[in-house]
């Protein structure tokens, strides 16, 4: 029962990632009605369909990554812009009131 409840919670997250359930199914290439009662739980969901919605979930997690990467490569180049006799927060701050 545990391993049942795993793969919906999984196809749900994926179906979320996809934006619903239309495009879920579209993503999984199967037929709306059958995505719909595996996420409903009215019908138990297939290893392969299960492996599907997580490399679904893990493509977005290494989105995410990336994201997160390129953001703290934003902050290091503006902690190299920022001499080292201020702090960033007070520098801000005074901008802000210049403004």
């Amino acid at each position: 029962m545990a391993a049942r409840d795993t793969y919906r919670r999984t196809l749900i997250e994926a179906c979320y990632i996809a934006g619903d359930e239309i495009a879920f199914a579209e993503r999984l290439n199967c037929p709306l009605p059958a995505v719909l009662d595996w996420l409903i739980a009215r019908r138990t969901v297939p290893v392969s369909v299960f492996l599907k919605a997580v490399d679904i979930i893990l493509a977005r997690n290494a989105q995410q990554i990336r994201e997160t990467e390129v953001f703290l490569d934003e902050v290091r180049r503006r902690k190299r812009l920022i001499p080292r006799n201020r702090d960033y927060a007070s520098r801000k701050h005074r901008e802000r009131h210049i403004s």
